[in-house]
C-alpha cells in the first residue's frame, strides 16, 4: 500500500487532496482511494465547501460528491447545511444525504435544532456512516455562573433526538437531561438522566447465546461521574450508571486516570465494566486500556496504546513513532496489531506497518 496527501491554504481557500493505492491481498483486488476537498472562508467565521471521493477496484466503484456551508450571522446565530450524493456500482436511486441545522451559540445560552435525511442507498465508500435514518434533534445548554470562589458555572443540557426510517416509522428516540457542576479548580461533577426507545425490526444478537426478540423497547437510566482537572500531575475520573436496558437492567462502572511523573512521560489507564441482566440471559463486558506517551526530546515523540475488549475477545496494540524534523513537518512510523484471544478466530491476528511524512512546500 502507498499513498500521498497534499494540504494547504491559498489565500482564503483551504485545499486538500489524498490518494492511496492498495495491493491485491488474499484474493481481494487492489483498490484506489481518492479524496479532494475544497473550502472557501468568507464573512469572518463562515465558509462554503465541496468534497469529492472515489473508490474503485476489481471492476467496481463508489463515488461521492457533496457541498456544505456554514454561515455565522449576528455573531451568535449559526446556519449549516450539507447536500451529498453517492454513486455506486449497481445502484441507481435513493443515494442522497441532506442536512440543515440552526443554532444560537452564546456563552450563557445555546439552543439548536438539526435535521438530517440519509437515504437507504447512500454509501460513503471512503468513511464511516453510523446509521441511515431521518433524524431530527434539538438541544439546549444553559450555563449560569453563580459567582464565588468554589463554582465556576453550571451546565444544564436537555436534548431530544428522533430517528425514523423512510416510511416515517420510529426506529429510536433518545431523551436526555444532563446537569454539570464545573468548579473553579477545573474539577467537574456530572449527572445524567435518560429515556431511550429502540425498535428492533428483527431478532438481535446482543451477546453470545443472548438474542433479543423484535419489538419496541423503552427504558430509563441515570448516572453520575467525577473528573479532576487534567492539568495536574495526577488526574482521574470515575463514573457509574444504573437503570433499565431493553427488557432487563444494566449497571456500568468506569475508571480512568493520567499520571505524569514529569513533562516527558505520561501513563493513562482506563477500565469500563458492564453488568447486563436480560430476560434472555445475563452477561458482563470488560474494556481495558493503557496509553503511554514518552517525549525523548521536543522533536522525538512516541506513544503506545494497548486495549482489550472482552465482548469481541479482541486485543489491540498501536505503537507510534513521531519525529518532527521541521516546524509542522513530521515523519511517522505506526505499527498496528489486533489479535483474537478466544472463539473461532482465536490466535489469528492482523498487522500493519505505516510510514507517513508531511512536508510543507511554502513556509
Amino acid at each position: 500500500m502507498a499513498g500521498s496527501k497534499l494540504t494547504g491554504k491559498v489565500g482564503a481557500f483551504d485545499l486538500g487532496f489524498l490518494n492511496v493505492q492498495t495491493n491485491e491481498d488474499q484474493g481481494q483486488p487492489g483498490e484506489n482511494f481518492t479524496v479532494a476537498r475544497f473550502r472557501r472562508e468568507m464573512l469572518g467565521r463562515s465558509y462554503v465547501g465541496a468534497i469529492f471521493t472515489n473508490r474503485q477496484g476489481g471492476g467496481l466503484f463508489n463515488r461521492l460528491a457533496g457541498v456544505d456551508a456554514r454561515f455565522v450571522l449576528k455573531r451568535y446565530f449559526h446556519i449549516n447545511g450539507m447536500l451529498a450524493k453517492s454513486f455506486t456500482s449497481g445502484i441507481s436511486d435513493k443515494e442522497w444525504l441532506t442536512q440543515i441545522g440552526l443554532e444560537w451559540r452564546a456563552d450563557f445560552f445555546t439552543a439548536g435544532i438539526n435535521y438530517m435525511d440519509i437515504e437507504p442507498n447512500f454509501i460513503p465508500g471512503i468513511g464511516f456512516l453510523r446509521r441511515r435514518d431521518r433524524t431530527i434533534g434539538s438541544r439546549v445548554i444553559l450555563k449560569p455562573r453563580p459567582g464565588g470562589e468554589l463554582i465556576r458555572n453550571f451546565e444544564i443540557q436537555p436534548s431530544l433526538v428522533y430517528y425514523h426510517n423512510e416510511d416515517k416509522v420510529l426506529k429510536s428516540r433518545n431523551a436526555d437531561l444532563g446537569f454539570d457542576i464545573i468548579f473553579q479548580s477545573g474539577d467537574k461533577v456530572q449527572f445524567d438522566f435518560g429515556n431511550d426507545v429502540e425498535r428492533l425490526f428483527r431478532p438481535f444478537r446482543i451477546a453470545p447465546g443472548v438474542i433479543l426478540s423484535e419489538g419496541l423497547y423503552q427504558w430509563n437510566a441515570g448516572g453520575a461521574s467525577f473528573s479532576s482537572f487534567n492539568g495536574r500531575k495526577l488526574a482521574a475520573s470515575a463514573g457509574f450508571s444504573i437503570g433499565d436496558f431493553y427488557n432487563g437492567t444494566k449497571n456500568s462502572f468506569n475508571l480512568a486516570g493520567e499520571l505524569r511523573p514529569n513533562e516527558k512521560i505520561s501513563f493513562s489507564p482506563s477500565y469500563k465494566f458492564n453488568d447486563i441482566d436480560l430476560i434472555e440471559g445475563s452477561f458482563n463486558t470488560h474494556l481495558f486500556g493503557l496509553r503511554t506517551d514518552v517525549s525523548f526530546t521536543n522533536n522525538l515523540l512516541t506513544s503506545t496504546f494497548l486495549q482489550y475488549n472482552s465482548t469481541g475477545d479482541l486485543a489491540a496494540l498501536q505503537v507510534r513513532f513521531n519525529y518532527i524534523f521541521r516546524t509542522i513537518d513530521n515523519f511517522f512510523i505506526v505499527y498496528n496489531e489486533t489479535r483474537f484471544t478466544d472463539g473461532v478466530f482465536s490466535g489469528e491476528s492482523d498487522r500493519s506497518l505505516i510510514l507517513k511524512i508531511t512536508y510543507s512546500l511554502h513556509r
